[in-house]
């Protein structure tokens, strides 16, 4: 069985917003970076090519 992966810049051109983890941002809680933002899938994609896995996955075109 093969496992597909499917990557595409403009897959990553979305805002999810600030975030304040698992509280609403307000009076006591300042709003950062959400965590799911596309640097980090970036940099996942960048360490899957670099570190050979891509060549077990079959690409799937979006």
């Amino acid at each position: 069985m093969a496992t597909g992966y499917v990557f595409h810049e403009q897959l990553m051109w979305h805002d999810t917003g600030p975030s304040a983890d698992m509280m609403p941002p307000g009076r006591f809680v300042e709003p950062g970076r959400h965590l799911e933002s596309p640097g980090s899938k970036r940099r996942l994609n960048n360490l899957i090519q670099v570190s050979g896995l891509s060549r077990h996955l079959v690409p799937i075109i979006p």
